[in-house]
């Protein structure tokens, strides 16, 4: 399925949503329809911009941080309305950098892993 069949369907729910009374079901079909491309948004953003998340002690990969991505717009979608697919990848985007930046920030606040000496081994 092409990115302009995406943006085609987005903009559907968008206004779909617009009109309706019960959102809940309109946005999980919306993000189900983007969910391709909002994963590619991950891990563009993750892999580019946030590499050290990828590695030891966090590990984290881009289906993860999809799972909390998605988390977020369902919650944020319940008040907010995207106007266009535009808006809506804009408020996705944004929340994918909260995302990564919450990640950053806690492991900034782990503790340093220490390191193993030979006297450690040694006993």
């Amino acid at each position: 399925m092409s990115g302009n069949q995406t943006t085609i369907a987005v903009e559907r729910y968008l206004m779909e949503l617009g009109e309706a009374s019960t959102a809940e079901p309109l946005v999980r079909a919306l993000l189900n329809r983007a969910v391709s491309r909002l994963q590619q948004l991950c891990a563009s953003m993750l892999y580019r911009r946030y590499p050290r998340l990828t590695r030891p002690p966090m590990n984290l990969v881009a289906d993860e941080l999809l799972s909390a991505v998605v988390e977020r717009l369902l919650k944020a979608l319940r008040e907010a309305r995207a106007t266009s697919a535009r808006h809506f990848f804009a408020l996705a985007c944004q929340h994918i950098r909260w995302e990564l930046n919450d990640m950053a920030r806690r492991l900034d606040e782990q503790p340093p892993l220490a390191e193993l000496t030979v006297d450690m081994a040694v006993a």
